[in-house]
C-alpha cells in the first residue's frame, strides 16, 4: 500500500497508452522503487531496492473513496533492471 498519489500516476501512464509498449520504455519513464516489508508490529524487517523499474501491468481497485488519502492497487507487475535486498 502507498500513500503516494504520484506513484499511481506513474503506474497509470502505462495503462493509458501514454507509452507505446511496442517502442520500448524510454529511460525517463523508469523509476527506482523501494519496497519496505513490515512485521505485524509495524517494524521494518526487510527492504528491497528496485532499479530502473517500469510497470508492465497494473489493476486499480474499482471503487475507491475519493476523500481517502491512499492509493490502492489490486495488483502491479514491475519490470526491473536490477535489485538489492537489505535488512531493516
Amino acid at each position: 500500500m502507498t500513500h503516494d498519489p504520484e506513484f499511481l500516476g506513474w503506474a497509470n501512464m502505462f495503462n493509458s497508452n501514454k507509452i507505446r509498449r511496442d517502442c520500448g520504455v524510454p529511460n525517463d519513464f523508469r523509476k527506482d522503487v523501494v519496497i519496505e516489508v513490515l512485521n505485524e508490529a509495524g517494524q521494518l524487517v526487510l527492504v528491497y531496492k528496485l532499479f530502473g523499474c517500469w510497470v508492465s501491468e497494473s489493476q486499480v481497485l474499482p471503487e475507491l473513496d475519493t476523500n481517502a488519502n491512499v492509493v490502492a492497487l489490486k495488483s502491479i507487475k514491475l519490470e526491473i533492471e536490477g535489485w538489492e535486498r537489505e535488512f531493516g
